[in-house]
């Protein structure tokens, strides 16, 4: 189940010399799809938001199948994979709009940590969050 989707558009500045999309650049969209997910859950993004608490990746892996470039149009689709008490796992998936082309995956592990870097329990520290997230994983 796609739990968020994020629409761009490629801009100049994204691209290097040789025409195509920096892949770095990449992981800002993919940090967009994750705020369109607290976007259509405020009572979650409200409860994240004053928690003074963060979402730390442990963990990233991304794999690229076609190249993307300037003014391509693409849709972020992120897929909640697995929750558990501390953890999240989520997958983007990069798709180019024109033909349906899968451009790249990316996997990222999450904890939910305190401001001193400690982890935290997420179903107590921010329960409509962890419910939101539950809701939503991709069976």
């Amino acid at each position: 189940m796609v739990a968020a989707t994020y629409k761009l558009r490629v801009r100049y500045n994204e691209c290097g010399p040789d025409g195509f999309c920096y892949h770095g650049n990449y992981y800002s969209w993919f940090d967009m799809a994750q705020k369109e997910f607290l976007r259509q859950h405020p009572e979650a993004n409200a409860e994240y938001s004053s928690s003074g608490t963060h979402i730390m990746p442990l963990d990233t892996h991304s794999r690229y199948y076609v190249p993307v470039f300037q003014d391509d149009e693409l849709t972020v689709e992120l897929r909640i994979k697995h929750v558990s008490n501390v953890r999240v796992e989520v997958e983007y998936t990069l798709v180019r709009d024109s033909d349906g082309a899968k451009a790249a995956v990316c996997y990222t592990k999450c904890a939910c940590m305190s401001v001193s870097n400690r982890p935290l329990v997420l179903k107590t520290v921010l329960p409509q969050l962890y419910s939101a997230l539950c809701d939503n994983v991709d069976e």
